[in-house]
């Protein structure tokens, strides 16, 4: 078989998938066709658009939500994308359509409701994980070309301690039970390899984290305070609105909105991070979604070693 050939017998399988499982198998033989060696720079443009629009063949369906196959279209550069606020720039993926709203209440949240004591369960869980000396690390790690962050790369004056990412649990979790008991509670957006992701995150005092955008609005990101030193000394503004954040009660914010931190206070502010689903989304929305950056994840891994 020609390496012509190949190329569009894996397209027309991803084409006509019935299943991401089968899309992952042909664009893994599309890799291992190194095509970066094999074909000039324009003809590896038109394979990228050959790709791009047999992945849109294979996620959109007509009887799927309005919204969501208005994102398709963005994505697959069939229609520009319009930010809906200008204070909204998500820095890997917009989702049009949502209302841009730069916080949200517990009560958007139906699962929340039910874990009250769970969560003051973790918070006393995590306290003593904090006391007995946890592992955090700088969140900012390499290079920033912004000045506004040099004070922070490699530093742990803003430190994270992981304990679900892309890769799954962390060991820390595992010694962890309430905690992992309210996380499996919470509705948690699952958008691998960006999503979710969950964290205890550490600002030392007199830290101000510089106004910045996070990277999608299909997220939200929620924060439950462990470690709260004096509240009118700590704020985080997203928008144009400063809120501060509040004992046993999750404070919850799009991030693709700017937004910045500070830490006013003597003590170090520390905080359980995790990634919500935006509560706008329909459960139909976030099934697709899911499945969807699945798949886009899988197709751009072809070109990152391009």
């Amino acid at each position: 078989m020609s390496l012509k050939e190949n190329i569009n017998k894996n397209l027309e399988t991803i084409a006509e998938s019935k299943s991401a499982e089968q899309v992952e198998q042909a664009i893994d033989s599309l890799d291992k066709l190194k095509l970066s060696q094999q074909l000039n720079k324009s003809s590896l443009e038109r394979f990228k658009g050959a790709l791009g629009n047999c992945l849109l063949m294979f996620l959109d369906e007509p009887n799927a939500h309005p919204r969501y196959r208005n994102w398709l279209a963005t994505y697959f550069g069939q229609v520009e994308a319009r930010f809906a606020d200008s204070r909204q720039q998500p820095k890997y993926m917009y989702y049009p359509e949502l209302e841009p709203k730069p916080w949200f209440d517990e009560s958007d949240f139906k699962s929340l409701e039910k874990n009250k004591t769970q969560r003051e369960k973790t918070i006393r869980e995590l306290t003593e994980l904090i006391n007995e000396g946890a592992g955090f690390e700088a969140y900012v790690k390499g290079e920033m070309k912004d000045d506004a962050w040099s004070t922070l790369v490699n530093s742990d004056d803003w430190g994270a301690l992981p304990l679900v990412n892309g890769e799954g649990k962390s060991k820390v979790l595992g010694r962890l039970p309430e905690t992992d008991s309210l996380i499996k509670s919470l509705p948690l957006a699952e958008l691998s390899p960006m999503a979710p992701e969950v964290f205890l995150s550490r600002l030392k005092p007199g830290v101000c984290l510089p106004p910045h955008y996070g990277l999608s609005n299909l997220k939200v990101t929620a924060h439950l305070p462990v470690i709260l030193p004096e509240s009118e000394k700590l704020s985080i503004t997203v928008g144009d609105e400063t809120r501060t954040w509040r004992a046993n009660e999750w404070l919850i914010f799009d991030d693709s909105f700017l937004h910045s931190a500070r830490n006013d206070s003597d003590e170090e502010r520390i905080v359980l991070i995790c990634d919500f689903w935006n509560p706008l989304l329909t459960e139909e929305e976030q099934s697709r979604l899911t499945l969807a950056i699945k798949v886009i994840e899988k197709a751009n891994s072809l070109f990152r070693s391009w």
